[in-house]
């Protein structure tokens, strides 16, 4: 058996554990393997990396001003341009607080040179209200996730497919990697999706986040969203329109309430027809921001509560997972670690609401 040490091991199935993983590699040059699954073609998301999200914070869009030209360069060094589609995604709300929501968020998009329209309850139904960010770019992971493992392999780094592998991460944060024909000893395990981080630091995330019940659907409806792309803000539903008659979702709780959710969600007057389903348990920040550092200063690196925009914001994470963050990135992830509280949290977005209040069980 071939024995390696690495200095850092990425666990996590989407775009941003992979761009992560070539990044430290490429740019920092840390010795990098992934742990992952690469059929993206053949899974239902379970979550959307798309480049605007309903965030209120100006540091958060401030981030992303920075970043996000970052990942679609990276994306076009890789031949991901077709991987990439340009859409104006749809936030609404039936609610209140929802309403003052979308306005702060508004404000704080345009000032960050967004095109921001309102749209007014008689264009969505007679109690809600909507706005559009328009040019918003949705990564296509179908197309992206392969793309990024021809990259990693360019790169030299090893992608381990995670049910062929046995990993243990100790107390101090490393971990132990057995594979058919690898032992891989890691010094930093670094996890970048919500399985990796319940499957080996579970224990340890408590206050800040919470675990909930959620679903994805592959749907089919006769009739077409309002938007290519639309999100609940009050509850947290997203719906992807993949074809005229396609939609595919993730939302809170059990598959038939996920489904019944949409129906509302989109005004359907007939059911979805329900092609594909399961369901998972997603990590939820109490206070709506990202979630990042070693839970009580012990254990793996965890990446939680990054939201939409994940794997936008991943060039900045890589800096700062090797030490050589600007101030502002270092300011910002530090300020976003396990040691603050989500009461009267000084770092909170605009969060959907949690899975007790939203009916979803937990």
């Amino acid at each position: 058996m071939n024995s390696r040490e690495v200095d850092i091991a990425v666990f996590g199935s989407g775009l941003l554990a992979r761009l992560l993983a070539g990044l430290l590699a490429q740019a920092h040059g840390r010795r990098v393997a992934l742990v992952t699954q690469s059929d993206a073609a053949y899974r239902l998301a379970r979550s959307f990396d798309i480049s605007v999200a309903p965030v209120t914070r100006p540091e958060t869009w401030a981030l992303l001003a920075q970043t996000v030209p970052e990942t679609l360069r990276l994306l076009a060094q890789m031949g991901g341009r077709t991987a990439c589609q340009r859409l104006d995604p749809l936030f609404v709300t039936t609610t209140q607080r929802g309403r003052q929501g979308l306005a702060h968020i508004r404000h704080m998009a345009a000032g960050f040179g967004h095109d921001a329209q309102v749209l007014p309850a008689e264009a969505l139904g007679a109690d809600r209200e909507g706005l559009i960010l328009r040019d918003a770019v949705l990564l296509m992971r179908g197309e992206a996730e392969p793309l990024a493992d021809a990259w990693l392999a360019g790169l030299g780094v090893p992608v381990l497919q995670q049910q062929r592998v046995h990993a243990e991460v100790s107390g101090g944060g490393t971990a132990r990697i057995e594979a058919e024909s690898i032992h891989l000893e890691a010094s930093m395990a670094v996890l970048a999706d919500d399985a990796a981080v319940l499957a080996h630091a579970g224990h340890g995330i408590g206050g800040l986040l919470e675990a909930r019940s959620t679903s994805a659907l592959l749907a089919g409806s006769s009739q077409t969203s309002w938007a290519p792309f639309v999100v609940d803000v009050d509850g947290g539903t997203q719906v992807l329109q993949t074809g005229p008659h396609a939609l595919t979702v993730v939302a809170a709780g059990e598959t038939d309430d996920a489904a019944e959710v949409v129906i509302d969600l989109l005004r359907r007057p007939t059911p979805l027809h329900v092609w594909s389903r399961t369901s998972f348990r997603q990590l939820i920040a109490r206070d709506g921001a990202p979630v990042v550092g070693r839970p009580q200063d012990r254990g793996a690196m965890v990446l939680a509560g990054l939201g939409l925009t994940s794997a936008f914001i991943a060039p900045a994470l890589a800096r700062w997972l090797a030490g050589t963050a600007s101030q502002a990135e270092d300011g910002y992830f530090a300020a976003r670690g396990f040691s603050r509280t989500s009461d009267r949290s000084p770092v909170a977005e605009f969060a959907p609401l949690s899975a007790r209040q939203a009916g979803a069980p937990a």
